[in-house]
């Protein structure tokens, strides 16, 4: 009877189990049967009813002589990798992607060279993200002026020393992101109509900031990022960025800061991690608005506990990976308690 009893109790549980897994696949099944699908293809292009159903696509080109016809056609995709790193041919032609309507956001990698002819009556109409990498490019692609609803552009990997003007007529163009293209000028009207918002710099060492801070005076730039560009000093013309609302410096070479960021009025959050700060930097105290302060991985024993006092609207520092023994930190714990450190 015992054994009886085991058997229905294992043969009770296995039946629990497999109904828990069932269940579980039928969920699995419902939630990825309403979600984005994920269709990859190289060497056989998928049928046109497959990629139909995605919203989502990558293409690696080999072996692909020629984009399909009907891809334009198909009313899904919003978002597309096209890789042509493994393709012989440096003159591949995309142009079948600028009648795609649901097309959203396109990154193109590895291209020698990006052919496209213009379709004046269809030309990537709600593309508003584009990423190029690594496609040889010495100069902004001409036929990006044509992108009437771009958003945000990123570019990395290629060697474009200078940035034109004529991205300033994309009526709806606010983001601009460079990582490791070499570039020294960004020119000033990109910045005249006051509707570039972000702009992100990294792995770029050859930027002239003093012109670019000049450039920017006046703009409505809210997020300035300069990231890995080996800057050992920020000149005074940093004065110029009196809106900009969060500014990122981190993984530089900076050892102090200059006295005019307390002109910074619109500065609420700034990130100085991974620099070369031997001290707490004062002028930081006297920014009027500034809430949140990042200075993690630097070499920094101990703060201005009377300035930092004084500030009116600090919320936050984070100074982790700093060399501040722990009878400071209790300290600085103590006397600032409405202020969240970390460590």
């Amino acid at each position: 009877m015992n054994q009886i009893s085991k058997n229905e109790d294992l043969f009770m549980k296995l039946n629990i189990l497999f109904i828990i897994s069932f269940s579980f696949v039928v969920l699995l099944n419902n939630v990825f049967s309403s979600s984005k699908y994920i269709t990859s293809f190289n060497q056989n292009i998928c049928e046109k009813s497959v990629v139909d159903s995605t919203d989502y696509l990558e293409i690696d080109l080999f072996n692909i002589e020629l984009l399909p016809k009907w891809l334009k056609e198909c009313n899904r995709i919003e978002t597309l990798y096209l890789n042509n790193k493994t393709n012989v041919n440096e003159n591949y032609d995309i142009s079948i992607l600028s009648e795609m309507n649901s097309l959203v956001n396109l990154n193109i990698f590895n291209f020698n060279k990006i052919y496209l002819r213009m379709n004046k009556n269809r030309f990537f109409p709600s593309l508003r993200l584009l990423r190029i990498g690594s496609c040889k490019l010495v100069n902004i692609p001409f036929w990006i002026k044509d992108l009437k609803n771009l958003n945000d552009l990123i570019i990395y990997n290629d060697s474009i020393k200078s940035i034109p003007g004529f991205l300033i007529n994309l009526p709806k163009f606010n983001s601009l992101t460079l990582y490791n293209t070499q570039t020294e000028f960004l020119s000033k009207k990109i910045f005249i109509k006051e509707q570039l918002q972000n702009l992100l710099l990294s792995n770029n060492n050859k930027i002239d900031l003093k012109r670019l801070f000049r450039n920017i005076d006046n703009c409505k730039l809210e997020y300035f990022s300069i990231e890995q560009c080996g800057v050992t000093h920020l000149p005074k013309e940093i004065r110029y960025l009196s809106k900009v609302k969060f500014l990122i410096l981190w993984r530089n070479f900076l050892e102090e800061l200059p006295n005019q960021m307390e002109l910074l009025d619109s500065l609420r959050f700034i990130s100085l991690q991974v620099n070369k700060f031997k001290c707490f930097p004062e002028i930081l105290t006297k920014i009027p608005n500034i809430d949140c302060i990042e200075l993690d991985s630097n070499f920094i024993q101990e703060i201005p506990i009377d300035l930092i006092k004084k500030m009116k609207k600090i919320e936050s520092i984070s100074l982790r990976g700093n060399p501040i023994p722990l009878h400071e930190r209790e300290r600085i714990s103590k006397e600032l308690p409405n202020i969240k450190f970390e460590f």
